[in-house]
């Protein structure tokens, strides 16, 4: 560290630099699935607009796909 004339004491710099978390973060990997979003059909247009801000907060671009759902198949004899 750094002691010159006239210093009474020494600088610490980032020695024991622990400080309070700012924030949370992910790890994204491209073309991963942020959200996935099951509402009945009168609500589509709602969720189209949650989503959309949603994406305006996060710093990438986004876009929203909307599918229809697919009944699971249920093995003959079963």
């Amino acid at each position: 560290m750094i002691a010159t004339a006239g210093a009474d004491r020494l600088q610490e710099g980032m020695r024991r630099a622990f400080g309070k978390p700012t924030g949370r973060a992910a790890r994204v990997e491209n073309g991963q699935d942020l959200f996935i979003i099951y509402v009945p059909e009168d609500g589509v247009e709602t969720a189209k607009k949650a989503l959309d801000v949603a994406g305006t907060k996060l710093p990438m671009k986004t876009r929203i796909l909307v599918e229809e759902p697919v009944a699971p198949q249920i093995p003959a004899g079963a």
